[in-house]
C-alpha cells in the first residue's frame, strides 16, 4: 500500500511539473509575440484591395448620404464583422447620423428679382433644421461682429448685418467663434444674420462653396435650439446693399433701410448616413480606448463625373481596415492588449467634420475613457508641393496636448519604422492650419490628445483624377505600420498617457 501511495504522489508531482512546464512554454511563446510579429500583416496588397473597392465606379465617389456612400458603409461593416470585432453602437456596427440637406438650387438670396449667384456673391450656412425658411425685409440692424451687444432691439428688423471687414488679423477659427456667438445672441429673435466676409475668395470660402455646390449638409439639431439662417456675403454685395439703402435719420440705432426687400429663401429635407466602427476588446484596462480613425466620405459625382477619392481618404480608410484585421489576428493568436481599440470610419468629413462631431456628441463610450485618437487622412501620395522622397509622413498634433503622446510617437518610429517624421504642418503659423481641418480635431475639442497622419497635397487633390492606380502602396503600408505600432504601444503601456497641455 505504501509503495502505491508513493507512486501516486510521484505521478501527481510529474503531472503538475508537466502542466507547469507546458504553461511556461505557452506563456513564453505568447510573450515572444510582439508588435513586430503582426505589423507585416499591414501590407501593400491588402491596402490596394480595399482602395480598389472604395475608389471604384460602383461606389460613385462616396458622397455623404448618397447611394455610393451607403455601399461603402456596407463594405466596411462586412469587413469589421469578418474580423470578429464587436459592434459598438447598441449591437450595431453603424451609428446613424441625421442630416438636413439643401441643394444649391433650393435657396435664393437677393433684392426682389435681382438674385445673387451662389458661390460668387454669397454662400449660406445651414440653420440645422429642415423647416422651409423665408426671411424678407427692408431694414437691417447693423453691427460690427465683435461689438454685438447681448441684447439687441431688433423687433422691427428681420435681419442683422454683422460687419467683419475691419477685422484684418483675426484667424478663421476666432472669426468662426465670433460668428457662432453672435448667431446665438440672435437666436431668440429668430432673425437672419448677414455676415460680411472680409476675404470672401479665401480658402475657407472656397471650401464652403464647394460644399454648397455639392449639396449642403448640417447635423440635425433640436428645433428649439436651431440657429437662424446665416448668409455670408462678399464686400461687393455689401456695397450693393448700401447703394440701395439709407440710414435712418434721427435714430441712435444703426439701422439701414432698403429700397426693396432683401430676401432669403431656404428649402431643405432630412436625410441620414452612418459612421461605421468596430471594437477590439482589451484586457484589464479594457474600459479605456484607443481610437483609430479615418473618413470614409468623399465628393461623390458632379453630373456623370466621379470624384474617386482614392487618396482622400480611401488610403486612410483602407489603412484602418487593414490595421483592424492585423489586431484581430493578434487576438486570434491569444494576444490580449491591455486597452481596447475602436476602429472608426466617419461620414461627412468633407462637409465640415460632421460625422466625427456627431460621434463626440453622442459617443457609445465615455469620452473621458478615450486615451488618444490616431487619425489617418491622405497617406497614399507624395506631396508634389514640397517633397520628392517618399519615406516621410507629416505628423500633426502629437505635441499639442500630451508630451507622452509625442514622445511615444517618436520612440515607436525609431524602433519600428524609421520614417522621416515631418512637422511642417504642425506649426501653428502655417497658413493651411491643418490641425483644425480633419476629424481628429473633433476629439481635441473634447480633451482627447490626437495625432493626424498626412502626406500632403498633390495635383489630383479634390479632382476626379485622384484614382487608385496613382497611390504608392508600399509607402502607404509603411505609414500604416507606424500607426499600427503606435496604437499597439498606446494600448499596452502600463499607464495611460497624460494630458498635460491645454489644446
Amino acid at each position: 500500500m505504501n509503495v502505491g501511495r508513493k507512486k501516486l504522489k510521484s505521478d501527481q508531482m510529474y503531472l503538475r511539473l508537466a502542466l507547469f512546464l507546458a504553461f511556461l512554454f505557452q506563456t513564453t511563446l505568447l510573450s515572444a509575440q510582439s508588435v513586430a510579429d503582426f505589423a507585416p500583416l499591414v501590407n501593400p496588397a491588402t491596402l490596394g484591395q480595399h482602395v480598389e473597392v472604395l475608389a471604384s465606379d460602383s461606389i460613385e465617389g462616396r458622397e455623404t448620404a448618397e447611394p455610393g456612400m451607403q455601399k461603402a458603409v456596407s463594405y466596411v461593416e462586412k469587413q469589421f464583422q469578418s474580423f470578429g470585432l464587436k459592434p459598438p453602437f447598441n449591437g450595431s456596427y453603424r451609428q446613424e447620423v441625421p442630416f438636413v440637406k439643401w441643394n444649391v438650387n433650393s435657396y435664393d438670396v437677393g433684392f426682389g428679382e435681382n438674385m445673387y449667384e451662389a458661390g460668387k456673391g454669397f454662400y449660406m450656412m445651414p440653420p440645422g433644421h429642415s423647416n422651409p425658411l423665408f426671411v424678407s425685409g427692408k431694414a437691417f440692424w447693423v453691427c460690427a461682429i465683435d461689438t454685438l451687444p447681448n441684447t439687441v432691439n431688433i423687433t422691427k428688423q428681420s435681419m442683422v448685418l454683422l460687419l467683419t471687414s475691419h477685422m484684418k488679423n483675426i484667424t478663421d477659427d476666432s472669426l468662426n467663434n465670433l460668428i457662432n456667438e453672435s448667431v446665438k445672441k440672435l437666436s431668440v429673435s429668430k432673425v437672419a444674420a448677414i455676415v460680411v466676409e472680409r476675404n470672401f475668395d479665401g480658402d475657407r470660402e472656397k471650401r464652403q462653396i464647394r460644399r454648397m455646390n455639392s449639396g449642403m449638409l448640417a447635423l440635425v439639431k433640436q428645433e428649439s435650439s436651431a440657429q437662424p439662417p446665416v448668409c455670408h456675403i462678399s464686400p461687393s454685395v455689401y456695397k450693393d446693399i448700401r447703394k440701395k439703402s439709407k440710414r435712418e435719420k434721427g435714430s441712435s440705432s444703426p439701422i439701414i433701410h432698403l429700397k426693396e426687400n432683401f430676401t432669403i429663401k431656404i428649402n431643405g429635407y432630412r436625410t441620414t448616413c452612418y459612421n461605421v466602427g468596430g471594437i477590439l476588446p482589451g484586457g484589464d484596462a479594457g474600459d479605456q480606448y484607443i481610437l483609430v480613425t479615418a473618413h470614409l466620405d468623399h465628393l461623390g459625382k458632379r453630373d456623370s463625373v466621379i470624384y474617386y477619392g482614392a487618396d482622400d481618404d480611401g488610403s486612410g480608410s483602407a489603412a484602418v481596415m487593414n490595421l483592424a484585421a492585423a489586431f484581430a489576428e493578434a487576438k486570434r493568436q491569444s494576444v490580449v492588449l491591455k486597452r481596447s481599440i475602436l476602429f472608426l470610419l466617419f461620414t461627412g468629413e468633407e462637409k465640415g467634420l460632421l460625422g466625427s462631431t456627431y460621434f463626440t456628441e453622442n459617443p457609445p463610450i465615455p469620452m473621458e475613457q478615450t486615451v488618444a485618437n490616431l487619425n489617418i487622412d491622405m497617406i497614399g501620395r507624395v506631396d508634389t508641393v514640397s517633397r520628392k522622397d517618399n519615406r516621410y509622413v507629416y505628423i500633426i498634433g502629437s505635441d499639442k496636448m500630451s508630451k507622452d503622446l509625442h514622445q511615444l510617437s517618436e520612440s515607436t518610429n525609431n524602433t519600428c519604422c524609421q520614417i522621416n517624421l515631418d512637422y511642417t504642418y504642425n506649426d501653428e503659423s502655417h497658413p493651411m492650419r491643418l490641425y483644425y481641418r480633419s476629424d481628429h480635431y473633433s476629439f481635441v475639442k473634447k480633451g482627447v490628445p490626437a495625432i493626424f497622419y498626412f502626406t500632403g497635397l498633390h495635383d489630383d487633390y479634390h479632382k476626379p483624377t485622384d484614382t487608385a492606380d496613382k497611390l504608392d502602396y508600399v509607402k502607404t503600408a509603411s505609414i500604416a505600420q507606424l500607426v499600427f505600432s503606435t496604437a499597439w504601444e498606446l494600448a499596452n503601456r502600463p499607464d495611460r498617457i497624460t494630458v498635460d497641455q491645454k489644446r
